[in-house]
């Protein structure tokens, strides 16, 4: 028979016990430590893969519309866009991208995309056919104004440079010649 109150209660000693929290915290210490490194590891290589293609779409890339104009098809009567693009710039354009609107103020919603690459130095004429049809909803059949930005090559990757957009013609104003 056992006597009430003669059952010892065993745990874990106080020197144990601090061992193992010590333990335990070192072992998270480390696991931040490790995470923390490879997270800051990214963001510093994405800031420098940002910064290297800002400086590029700012410093080497110089382009400008010197001229645009209105075409019709004398056959089928379809209106088309020719605008003259120059690459003034160090770098190759990949691809142009132009948005239009016309004298009332519609505007084409979407951007009309050209896979032209421009060699630096060099012109492209640009040709959008079937302008006045329905693009992206709108019917803007007397261009008088256009946006246009570029995309280019940034360490193997294609990057559009939607921060240097260069403009042409007069919002509400006067068509292209030929409109």
């Amino acid at each position: 028979m056992v006597k009430e109150g003669s059952l010892s209660k065993s745990g874990v000693s106080p020197l144990i016990a601090t061992v193992l929290i010590i333990g335990f915290t070192v072992i998270l210490a480390v696991l931040i430590i490790n995470w923390g490194t490879d997270f800051f590891k990214t963001v510093q290589e994405d800031t420098s893969e940002t910064t290297e293609i800002q400086f590029v779409c700012v410093n080497d890339l110089r382009f400008d519309i010197s001229s645009a104009k209105c075409l019709t098809d004398p056959v089928t009567g379809v209106k088309g866009l020719e605008v003259n693009v120059n690459n003034n710039g160090g770098i190759r354009i990949e691809d142009i991208f132009m948005r239009y609107e016309s004298k009332s103020g519609e505007s084409s919603d979407t951007f009309v995309r050209q896979e032209q690459k421009v060699e630096p130095f060099k012109s492209y004429l640009m040709v959008v056919d079937n302008i006045g049809t329905d693009i992206g909803g709108i019917k803007p059949d007397e261009p008088a104004f256009i946006e246009m930005f570029v995309s280019v090559n940034v360490g193997g990757v294609i990057h559009g440079c939607d921060a240097v957009v260069q403009t042409f013609g007069n919002r509400n104003g006067e068509p292209f010649e030929g409109c």
